[in-house]
């Protein structure tokens, strides 16, 4: 069966689609089925996360639509305008699981309002048979108080039996030079980038691409200033508490930022160092409890999943106190982003990152970075797999933590010089480095939440129903995540067997041999 074909074009001048008319005229019958007037509201999370899966989620006339960047239509459901919108809450149990796919924890905000006129057209022919159907959509981008007129949108979808029709009334438009629309968000580009952003101009992955010839202090400046980067366009989330995500985002910034002065320590200058290692351990320090109470709140359901019913009330009181807990933590954070301290901060750290008379750029930082790299690289790899090769099933936890930091500043490593080594080469290697940090990630949030979930117990008071009722969910969920903690530790030693191989070992040799 032949499909119906649908192409798209942006009109520049707004004159044209009359001259289209005109002609259009000449050759059929043009006939004006109906105009639809109206306004959308554009959501997407702020890394994008529908964008980059080619999908458009607006709110219209109290409807709420998922589609791809074709327009094709995914799924629509009741729903009203928010200034942000989680997929639990959504009442659509289709449309919140089919969201939650694709943004999990990251909640939806409005990017730009779309207002539009659609007049719809049919073409007949001398036959009066319609042979294909015309639409022109006049749109204005509005962001706030601010607004912009973009370029009209001209459709022609065919009709079945008419594909002759079809073609020779495509040929016809390309006289007037229509730009013809090959992603499907040409208008949502334009309307993005009103209002001072980009589509994909954020996302959580790092990547600093660097030179092979790069000098140290220039490539730990490109490094820092990124990771900053990231620490100032999350900030105003975090005090906004628009979702959980802005803050983890920000520590990642931060625990990258301490682990690099911690890898490159022997050159770094010594006495602007050990300033800013303060500092940034009193920004990882008051950002800390937030993120831990945001852990557990996100867990919420997967803990009540884990006890039995009957169970379940006592552990919704505890959830209510971590609530209660949260607020005092936001209203603590918000003031230290505020303070002088954490202003001078980042504005004093951009200058020492950016002068040229900064001591980053003097002496020893002004060797070959991929020399150094290498060396830092293959010493923090064996150092790695002789405490790697020491652990086993009788190996107390103190040692897999201690294990864990130090693969994760060994991951932190290679992710910051990546573009020094084959992407294909490094990409495999981070593949295979990413199951073992999995593995001890899982085990020490695990040891983290059965402390923390026993703290809580032994500071329980008194003996009323709510007491009693929150210590079994607790004792409960203790004992739960206990058999978890075993099992996952249980699987490091086939885990990391996985990963030490020959293999590996022979990867990182031909990585670590590069020169510049």
């Amino acid at each position: 069966m032949i499909s119906i074909r649908r192409e798209n074009y942006l009109i520049g001048d707004s004159t044209i689609f009359n001259k289209v008319l005109k002609k259009l005229k000449k050759n059929h019958h043009l006939h004006e089925m109906s105009v639809e007037c109206g306004e959308e509201l554009y959501y997407d999370t702020f890394d994008w996360r529908l964008y980059r899966k080619k999908l458009l989620f607006t709110v219209s006339n109290n409807m709420l639509h998922l589609r791809k960047f074709s327009g094709t239509p995914l799924h629509s459901s009741a729903g009203r305008r928010r200034n942000k919108l989680f997929s639990w809450d959504i009442d659509d149990p289709q449309m919140s699981l089919l969201l939650g796919k694709y943004i999990a924890m990251r909640a939806l905000c409005p990017t730009f309002a779309l207002r539009y006129n659609n007049r719809y057209f049919k073409i007949l022919n001398r036959d009066r048979k319609t042979v294909a159907w015309v639409s022109v959509k006049s749109n204005t981008a509005r962001y706030g108080k601010v607004e912009q007129e973009l370029p009209e949108c001209l459709g022609v979808t065919s009709v079945r039996g008419y594909e002759k029709a079809y073609e020779k009334l495509l040929k016809s438009l390309t006289e007037h030079n229509l730009q013809t629309m090959v992603h499907g968000t040409e208008l949502i580009d334009q309307a993005v980038a009103i209002f001072h952003r980009k589509p994909l101009d954020y996302g959580a992955k790092f990547h600093v691409k660097l030179d092979h010839t790069v000098q140290i202090g220039t490539a730990v400046s490109k490094i820092f200033l990124d990771l900053v980067g990231s620490m100032e366009i999350n900030g105003p989330g975090v005090s906004d508490d628009i979702d959980s995500e802005f803050l983890h985002d920000f520590r990642i910034a931060v625990r990258r930022t301490r682990s690099l002065m911690s890898l490159l320590r022997k050159v770094m200058p010594e006495d602007q160092l050990r300033f800013y290692e303060t500092e940034f351990k009193w920004l990882g320090s008051f950002t800390g409890p937030l993120r831990d109470i945001d852990v557990y709140l996100l867990k919420k359901e997967t803990y009540r999943n884990l006890l039995p019913q009957s169970l379940r009330g006592g552990l919704t009181l505890f959830f209510e106190q971590l609530a209660a807990q949260r607020t005092d933590e936001l209203t603590s954070l918000r003031k230290n982003l505020r303070s002088d301290r954490y202003r001078n901060l980042l504005e004093n750290w951009r200058i020492f990152l950016t002068d040229p008379q900064s001591e980053l750029f003097r002496g020893v930082r002004k060797k070959s970075c991929l020399t150094l790299v290498n060396k830092i690289v293959s010493k923090r790899f064996h150092r790695f797999i002789t405490d790697g090769d020491r652990i086993n099933d009788q190996t107390d936890d103190e040692q897999l933590h201690k294990l864990r930091i130090k693969g994760k500043k060994f991951r932190y490593l290679l992710e910051f010089f990546r573009s020094f080594y084959a992407d294909k080469e490094i990409k495999l290697f981070l593949k295979h480095m990413k199951k073992v940090q999995d593995n001890l990630g899982d085990f020490n949030d695990l040891s983290v939440q059965i402390a923390m979930l026993n703290e809580n117990l032994r500071q329980l008071k008194g003996r009323n129903k709510q007491t009693i009722q929150l210590a079994a969910a607790l004792g409960s969920l203790i004992t739960m995540l206990k058999h978890e903690h075993g099992l996952i530790k249980g699987q490091f030693s086939k885990t990391y067997e996985a990963f030490s191989t020959e293999e590996n070992k022979s990867l990182m040799k031909k990585l670590t041999t590069i020169h510049p």
